[in-house]
């Protein structure tokens, strides 16, 4: 904590320093496009104030655990499909060879793409979402009056069988099929990153996971080198089992895999 304060009140001196030259000279001072400027702003609007020191280490906490958690389910999503792991490899290969390593063949990885939007859908990182406060009173259909000021919540769970054919069960096409047989418009709601009232592991509206397309494109570098580079199947005689520590859902930290570096023949896609 002590390093962080030394690290970040620095860059925060300097920063204060340059807009008070910036007043004193009659110009505008520089405008930085980063966290610490978002949540200064976001806090004076509100009239409060936040600690950057502790906002910094919370928001890069977050950011780590998450994409940690995504990656490692895929993973146990993944293991013993044997014709899903060679189809994703086959895209892989396809793409990169084509496009190259970029944001733009990123975006073209469909089936991956589909892959983590249906891990999500099974195991989000917390079993619940949308928290908010009612800033009015109001009726549920079953009569329940809900007051003002409320603090509400609501189950992440998203294995609504009139929604989801075989909710319980993971397909990796599941979200690719949408994409291929659908309008633009559900089309785009069958992406990974795009939250929706019926896929609500990244949250809903104006307050979903800003940091959610650096989570996918991260995990998808990352899963592009495991792909290619290793094969990989679960070592226990069980199957990995979520870990519920109050509303948040964790990924098995206990499961064991076996990893074995493939033939160069087959993993050079990523020389490039």
């Amino acid at each position: 904590m002590k390093e962080a304060e030394s690290l970040i009140g620095a860059v925060l001196e300097e920063r204060r320093l340059e807009k008070e030259a910036a007043a004193q000279a009659g110009k505008t001072p520089q405008q930085h496009m980063d966290a610490f400027e978002w949540m200064d702003q976001h806090y004076k609007e509100m009239g409060r104030s936040c600690d950057p020191v502790i906002v910094q280490l919370a928001l890069a906490v977050t950011g780590m655990h998450t994409t940690t958690d995504m990656l490692a389910q895929l993973l146990y999503d993944l293991d013993g499909k044997d014709n899903l792991i060679k189809d994703l490899r086959e895209e892989v290969v396809t793409v990169i060879q084509r496009e190259g390593l970029t944001v733009s063949s990123l975006n073209n990885m469909r089936l991956m793409d589909s892959c983590l939007k249906e891990s999500q859908r099974l195991k989000p990182v917390q079993a619940v979402a949308l928290q908010r406060i009612a800033l009015n009173g109001f009726d549920l259909s079953d009569g329940t009056h809900v007051p003002k000021d409320t603090p509400i919540i609501l189950s992440a769970g998203m294995w609504d069988p009139e929604v989801y054919t075989s909710p319980y069960e993971f397909d990796g096409y599941r979200f690719l099929k949408m994409r291929e047989n659908s309008a633009t418009e559900t089309e785009t709601a069958a992406l990974a990153v795009t939250p929706t009232s019926d896929h609500i592991g990244w949250g809903l509206g104006k307050h979903a996971c800003p940091g959610r397309f650096l989570a996918i494109h991260e995990i998808k570098i990352v899963l592009c080198h495991l792909l290619t580079q290793y094969d990989f199947e679960g070592a226990d005689n069980k199957p990995p089992q979520t870990i519920i520590m109050g509303t948040a859902t964790l990924a098995d930290p206990f499961a064991l895999f076996k990893v074995k570096r493939r033939d160069q023949n087959s993993s050079n896609v990523l020389s490039i």
